[in-house]
């Protein structure tokens, strides 16, 4: 993202004549209310993780506890996580000498920058995260603009996909101030923090001086599981491209609304995830930092 600022002609992240097409975010200040959005989000999020070591705490069908809910493209016996309980009931049935399962991405794009294909994209979220009956949405904020904070993102959580494209929402419901990401390590419990919600990342809109053809993007971080539900999209010289990432089935809960939007023309690719096997072959780098496909 930052990189992608400087392409554009800033001198640094930070220069308030950045031309990025990325929204000027106002300072962030960290305060009480936040420190009790924290404690929320821990203690609910370790609570989760006990219960379901206890065998109590939901159904272990997860979103597909109930037949057909999910649609017709979700198989009826298939595990699709959002809770802390169908999350180790999948890893459960997971557990066979085969490898074990890896994040799966789906990518996406269109130029039709008329028909509004972000807005068309957050609706398909929207309607993945009531399907799939999910909390919230987590969003990170970029702190560039803050002093002190540069190349720094603020984690926050939204309730309803409209509140993504209001600022004063996203800083509402902040619980950490501006850091770095999380060590991969953290995501032995931030897997089942994000098991419930749906992570939406925006990269904004980019105008690089370039004759290479925007295709393809996505990223990821190490350590991230495969139910945790993801989607993040960057528009570069007028292409928009999104992806979104989870498991195969829990991919396929909204794959008939993806179909009648914007985006149903634009499927590019399925990727599987980084997985300890694949880390080599695919790069270190492409696990924790954007990458984008050209022609």
């Amino acid at each position: 993202m930052h990189a992608l600022e400087i392409l554009e002609g800033a001198a640094a992240p930070t220069d308030p004549t950045n031309p990025s097409g990325l929204t000027q975010l106002p300072h962030f200040k960290y305060g009480m209310w936040h420190a009790l959005n924290f404690g929320r989000m821990i203690s609910t999020t370790l609570a989760g993780m006990v219960w379901a070591n206890m065998g109590c705490g939901g159904n272990p069908k997860g979103a597909n506890a109930v037949a057909n809910a999910l649609g017709p493209h979700v198989p009826p016996d298939a595990i699709v996580p959002n809770s802390a309980v169908s999350l180790l009931a999948y890893y459960a049935a997971s557990d066979r000498p085969a490898p074990a399962p890896t994040g799966t991405f789906r990518c996406y794009r269109s130029e039709d920058a008329a028909a509004k294909p972000y807005k068309a994209f957050l609706k398909v979220l929207g309607q993945w995260g009531a399907k799939m009956k999910l909390q919230g949405f987590f969003n990170l904020n970029n702190a560039n603009h803050t002093p002190g904070c540069a190349g720094l993102a603020i984690p926050s959580e939204v309730k309803h996909i409209e509140d993504v494209l209001d600022v004063k929402k996203r800083y509402a419901g902040a619980f950490d101030r501006a850091g770095h990401p999380p060590d991969p390590s953290m995501f032995g419990v931030n897997n089942f923090y994000h098991v419930r919600r749906i992570f939406v990342n925006n990269y904004g809109r980019h105008a690089l001086q370039s004759k290479a053809k925007p295709v393809s993007f996505k990223w990821d971080w190490v350590g991230m599981g495969p139910a945790v539900w993801g989607a993040g999209c960057l528009q570069v010289n007028g292409v928009f491209m999104g992806w979104m990432r989870g498991t195969p089935e829990g991919l396929d809960v909204v794959k008939g609304e993806l179909a009648a939007s914007v985006l149903g023309a634009g499927f590019v690719q399925q990727i599987q995830g980084i997985d300890k096997a694949n880390l080599q072959s695919e790069g270190g780098a492409a696990a924790t930092a954007p990458a984008a496909a050209t022609k």
